[in-house]
């Protein structure tokens, strides 16, 4: 097929979409939105977690469970037949750049802004200083942070910043458990917070009120927690001549509502003597050093004021006036940035992925990359709110359909869903579908309607896949029992290990070749599900022949399993097992003569085997070159060929 094909239903504009968060679902819905006029799409998304939905289930406070609502619209999108999900496959380490240009025409990259800016002052990296984006993602159950340990015996804290996340550090750690007991924070971090000895809370904003990057509920719902107090002081809410004119001639109402309420904190409301916890919203102040031997002990702040620029906004510049503030536990939270992918451009100093309006350009040469695209704060830096997101993506969605319509796409040569299907399952045999996540779900939401929570979350990659198995009843002692072999018996494939070695040696497409043809086994069904992931040891293979394809008082199973692995007895070289004997003689009922035409074959293209007694382990230890692969998987497809054809007339 052509170029000018794609799009039809016989040959579908295949988009690949990286990263679940907002922006790759609402790049996915206007993707569906587009199917009109006779034009056919389908999308896969990859997510390195198990669950999907980004930021909203590990970056959104847990006591905002509202904006969590969002993932209903999610859910819809998932459910259409042109959508797949394929969570706990990672980018770069599942699936790489390459994998992806072979297997799709286009290509989005939603993964958002994964870590945080750093302030570049001395002492920033003593204990007791960590980033507000770690913080969050503890107390939210993400399974890379879950196990961080956070100081919470001390009791002044400083939070660096004053944008949402800022506010939401702040919130988090001034509630009482009670109010934290009927969210969705992690259990772990709950009972830490429980125990905190945390009193005083510095919320530290190197710009003035008028500046603030937070919202007006943010900020009003300081005054509104059960157990803390908020304090502004006077003189630095009372706005000097510069901000009350931007103000005057800006009209913009969030700032005019901060100040209000700032103001009302400041001038009208009376102190909680009472709180256990006191927040002070501090302005105009920036940290120049944290000061401490072996921890951080206190931050040592200078006093800045605003000027004009040229351009007409308020910047602050320090002034000569320091102040030190002690503390024994600080949260920097002054924005966030992108990090880079394997193989994808990435423009180092703003932190995004370099692209115009939403295509991916080289930052070197400046060209266009046919077929990549951006969206969300990976494209434009950590600005705006969840459904900022929305404009952002269709934008983005708009290139694509422009390029598509100029036939500048991606031009892959496995676009079918099939081949790429049988890539994951090689790679990831225990990825996640968008039906485990709505299991998962279940069971996360069942838990803590148990105990009058919203959900009590899974916080360890082992334990979601070990629920959904439990919930399968596909327990590993169970699979073993099917096949009636010891547990012990089982051991985890070397398959990756004799890629590596293949890919080294001739490059990486003789070794994506070997995955396609492994997944391609598993979806025309010649290999049982497991046997591109799971070897049975060679000692074990007479019993597993015996027991588990000889049922009792039946015949032997039709199925075949091929192994890619590594032989030790040949140092580590990689090997193709082809259990010819077993398959064509005994499941078949070929005759001697058939085998043996088979083993002339490959004797023919220089392969040796074991013989005939035996099953043919094919070393490429003198046969890893071009030439020879492209030889061995002729007739690798030619035998395939006759197995499907053989299994369909039995």
């Amino acid at each position: 097929m052509t170029t000018a094909d794609v799009g039809t239903q016989a040959n579908p504009l295949r988009v690949a979409i990286v990263g679940s968060g907002p922006s790759g679902f609402y790049a996915a819905d206007q993707l569906q939105r587009e199917q009109k006029d006779g034009l056919y799409i389908e999308m896969d998304m990859f997510e390195k977690l198990p669950t999907p939905h980004g930021l909203v289930r590990a970056g959104v406070a847990p006591d905002h469970p509202k904006i969590k609502s969002v993932t209903r619209v999610y859910d819809r999108i998932a459910a259409r037949p042109n959508f797949r999900f394929y969570g706990n496959v990672e980018f770069g380490k599942d699936l790489t750049h390459a994998d992806l240009l072979l297997h799709y025409h286009q290509i989005i990259y939603a993964v958002g802004a994964q870590t945080d800016r750093k302030l570049g002052i001395p002492g920033e990296d003593l204990p007791g200083s960590h980033a507000a984006t770690e913080f969050v993602a503890w107390y939210n159950g993400h399974p890379g942070y879950r196990d961080l340990q956070f100081d919470l015996s001390q009791e002044r804290v400083a939070v660096i910043g004053n944008g949402n996340v800022a506010m939401d550090v702040a919130r988090i750690l001034a509630r009482s458990y009670d109010e934290l007991r009927v969210t969705d924070i992690a259990d772990y971090a709950l009972e830490a917070l429980a125990n905190s000895q945390v009193k005083e809370i510095y919320v530290l904003g190197r710009r003035g009120p008028v500046q603030a990057a937070f919202t007006n509920p943010e900020i009003k719902e300081f005054g509104e927690m059960e157990d803390a107090d908020v304090i502004v002081t006077p003189a630095e809410v009372d706005l000097d001549p510069l901000s009350l004119d931007w103000l005057m001639q800006h009209n913009d109402r969030t700032a005019e509502g901060n100040v209000q309420i700032l103001t009302t904190y400041a001038h009208h409301r009376e102190a909680c003597y009472e709180c256990s916890r006191r927040i002070h919203m501090r302005f105009l102040v920036s940290p120049v050093e944290f000061l401490g031997e072996e921890r951080v002990d206190a931050i040592k702040l200078v006093k800045n004021e605003l000027y004009p620029r040229a351009d007409g906004t308020l910047r602050p510049r320090p002034t000569d006036q320091y102040e030190t503030l002690p503390v024994g536990l600080a949260f920097r939270s002054i924005g966030y940035q992108g990090v880079p992918l394997p193989g994808v451009p990435f423009d180092q100093r703003a932190g995004i992925i370099p692209n115009e309006e939403g295509r991916i350009f080289n930052l070197s040469t400046g060209e266009i990359v046919t077929g990549e695209y951006v969206v969300g704060w990976v494209k434009r830096g950590p600005s705006g709110v969840i459904g900022t997101n929305k404009p952002d993506a269709y934008e983005t969605v708009n290139m694509m359909l422009q390029d598509l319509k100029l036939e500048h796409i991606n031009q892959p040569v496995l676009p079918r869903r099939e081949d790429l299907e049988g890539l994951v399952r090689v790679r990831k045999p225990n990825y996640i579908s968008y039906e485990d996540w709505r299991t998962i779900d279940e069971i996360e939401t069942t838990r803590g309607q148990a105990i009058g929570r919203p959900r009590v979350k899974f916080t360890r990659v082992s334990d979601v896949l070990d629920a959904l198995a439990a919930y399968k009843g596909r327990k590993v002692e169970e699979i073993s029992e099917e096949a009636r072999l010891p547990v012990e018996s089982f051991k985890e494939t070397n398959v990756e290990r004799a890629l590596s070695a293949i890919e080294g040696i001739v490059g990486p497409d003789a070794a994506n070749r070997f995955r396609l043809f492994l997944g391609k086994c598993t979806s025309l069904g010649i290999a049982p599900e497991r046997a591109p992931r799971i070897e049975i040891p060679f000692r074990h293979h007479a019993q597993f022949r015996r027991n588990a394809y000889w049922p009792e008082g039946g015949r032997p199973h039709p199925i075949p399993v091929f192994y890619l692995g590594i032989d030790e007895r040949r140092q580590g070289w990689p090997t193709f097992d082809v259990p010819l004997r077993l398959y064509y003689s005994h499941i078949v009922g070929l005759n001697g003569g058939r085998l043996q035409i088979m083993h002339d074959e490959l004797a023919a293209l220089g392969f040796a085997s074991d013989g005939l007694e035996g099953e043919p382990s094919i070393s490429l230890r003198s046969h890893c070159d071009a030439d020879s692969l492209d030889a061995l998987f002729a007739w690798i497809d030619k035998t395939v060929e006759f197995f499907v054809g053989t299994l369909r007339d039995e």
